[in-house]
C-alpha cells in the first residue's frame, strides 16, 4: 500500500500482512481490525520519491517494488535495500511529446506529465499470449 505521508515530505511503500487462518480472518469484537504494526516499510535511499494525491506500489514476484509517483510522471523498480533498479519518466504531456531528458511543464506545483498509476506485467502475462508485438519506433522526441 502506498503511503502519502501528506505533509511529510517523502511517500513511502507499507507491506501488510493481515490476521489470517487459512480463509479466516481473525478479528475480536470492539476492536479494531488490522495488524498492529507494518509487516514491513521501504522507501528509496537514492532519491526523493513524493506523490502528492495520487500514485501506487506493489511487490513484484522478484522481491523488488513497482513504485508509480503519479505527481512526477515516474515508474521506479526498488530493490529490498531500497537501491533502484530502473527508472521511467513519462515522456507524454498536456502539451505533448517532450524531448528526451527535457524537464516537464508545470501547473500549480505539479507538472504536466502526471500519471494515475503503472502496472509491470510479467513477459509471460496471458493477455501476450498468441500476440506479435512489433517496435514501432521511440516514444520520447530524440533531440
Amino acid at each position: 500500500m502506498l503511503n502519502n505521508n501528506y505533509g511529510g515530505g517523502y511517500s513511502f511503500g507499507v507491506e501488510l500482512i493481515p490476521p489470517v487462518s487459512g480463509f479466516t480472518y481473525s478479528y475480536s469484537a470492539g476492536t479494531a481490525y488490522a495488524p498492529a504494526n507494518y509487516s514491513s516499510t521501504y522507501q528509496m535511499i537514492e532519491e526523493t520519491f513524493y506523490t502528492l494525491n495520487m500514485g501506487s506500489v506493489y511487490k513484484l514476484p522478484n522481491g523488488a517494488y513497482f513504485m508509480c509517483d503519479a505527481d512526477s510522471g515516474m515508474i521506479y523498480e526498488i530493490n529490498s535495500s531500497g537501491e533502484i533498479c530502473w527508472k521511467y519518466s513519462n515522456p507524454y504531456q498536456q502539451s505533448g511529446l517532450m524531448t528526451q531528458g527535457q524537464t516537464p511543464d508545470t501547473y500549480q506545483g505539479g507538472n504536466r506529465n502526471s500519471l494515475f498509476r503503472a502496472i509491470k506485467y510479467p513477459i509471460d502475462y496471458g493477455g501476450f499470449s498468441g500476440r506479435t508485438f512489433k517496435q514501432q519506433g521511440v516514444i520520447e522526441i530524440i533531440p
